[in-house]
């Protein structure tokens, strides 16, 4: 089948994802050997000329110095819900911000100094340093029934109460399962916050990229019933314009707004101009690409699947997102496993230990790439996984 998106090519450019100086210091490769980047969570696709001739207008524009942030750039965040998740936002719940993570930390800076965190292992490895520099961080490890992650609510409510926990960093879906919580989970999860009074972060960058028929429901539509909740988004995953540090927050609570926009004031932060631009423009003009993009993702993620049938890798089915999580049944170092992969392969994979705790034996599998680089980067593990015995020559 034809891919309607086009590859880039983004080696020699500095793409972290393919620039072999970075790869040297965390991988094991040899001199110019080929390499099979399907670690760092962003994509290989070459954007629609609709979005680049869009972006193309702002460069030609020349104007690059100081500015505020257009009404239109709110207006298409609201428009994108709303039309993509059925959520009715109000501007001024908008809170434009410098990337996902960095605007957690801004926001943990401004309302969570000296607390206590609980996050929910395995999860995205940054939450560990929002936890660690701005208070003590507490681990609640998910429960892996029939190859997919749940929480028991008790034990949430348990931790709660025992670590005086008073603000939880959440996934939203999760990552590195793609697991896409389900209403019911959400508001029993909100209702346990909202009864101890724990604040909720919630990540939710993998939001958009929805792989079932179900309904993504984001933490912000509880906040009629619980006002203690932000939420930390943007395009940069969908529409991968990471390396643009541009993101937004949520929050209905005018005071928790408030504090956090002081807080950017604190530090003279101001936004992106080219990435607001960009956000704006995507949302606007990139809608046919994107659902191209998601055709391409799940055609990858099923080559992947059939490739690990009749295996003994545990294949976690993802509900959103292109990151694959897969269970490596007979590796028991799994860190030690992916440095022997990369040397003999050159096929680069994120170890489960960078997921914080609760990783076992996994690793995680980008397929947003090209799909012939992926069945041969596929062939090569799954016949190294088959042959390999370094754990069986262990004293």
């Amino acid at each position: 089948m034809t891919q309607k998106v086009s590859t880039l090519n983004r080696e020699n450019n500095g793409s972290k994802k393919w620039n072999r100086n970075y790869i040297e210091k965390r991988f094991n490769i040899q001199e110019k050997q080929k390499i099979y980047p399907l670690f760092i969570a962003d994509m290989d696709f070459r954007h629609s000329d609709k979005i680049i001739k869009q972006l193309e207008k702002v460069v030609l524009d020349d104007d690059f110095g100081y500015f505020d942030v257009c009404e239109s750039y709110y207006h298409s965040i609201c428009r994108w819900q709303k039309k993509v998740h059925h959520i009715e936002l109000k501007e001024e719940w908008i809170i434009p911000a410098n990337g996902t993570i960095a605007a957690l930390h801004m926001a943990a800076s401004a309302l969570a100094v000296n607390d206590n965190f609980l996050i929910m292992t395995p999860v995205y490895g940054v939450f560990k340093t929002i936890g660690l520099s701005f208070g003590k961080l507490y681990d609640y490890a998910l429960k892996e029934v029939k190859g997919r992650y749940s929480f028991d609510l008790k034990e949430i409510e348990q931790a709660i109460i025992t670590q005086n926990i008073n603000t939880l960093i959440f996934c939203n879906p999760h990552n590195p399962s793609g697991r896409m919580w389900t209403k019911d989970e959400l508001k029993s999860l909100v209702g346990v916050c909202k009864k101890h009074k724990v604040k909720i972060f919630s990540d939710e960058i993998h939001g958009d990229l929805i792989l079932t028929d179900e309904k993504f429901v984001s933490l912000i539509e509880f906040n009629d019933i619980y006002s203690d909740i932000l939420v930390s988004t943007s395009p940069n995953k969908s529409f991968n314009l990471s390396g643009l540090t541009t993101s937004y927050l949520l929050t209905n609570n005018s005071t928790w707004k408030n504090l956090i926009e002081q807080e950017m004031l604190k530090y003279h932060i101001s936004m992106n101009r080219m990435g607001i631009e960009a956000s704006r423009i995507v949302y606007d003009y990139g809608q046919e690409w994107f659902s191209d993009v998601l055709v391409v993702i799940k055609e990858n993620i099923l080559i992947v699947e059939e490739m690990c049938r009749d295996t003994d890798l545990g294949f976690m089915a993802p509900d959103a997102g292109y990151l694959l999580w897969i269970k490596l049944d007979k590796v028991k170092d799994i860190d030690r496993y992916i440095q022997d992969l990369s040397f003999k392969t050159g096929v680069l994979l994120e170890t489960g230990s960078r997921f914080i705790g609760n990783y076992n034996q996994y690793i995680r599998i980008n397929v947003a790439t090209d799909r012939n680089l992926l069945i041969e980067a596929m062939t090569l593990f799954k016949n190294h996984y088959e042959n390999y015995e370094g754990d069986s020559n262990e004293n």
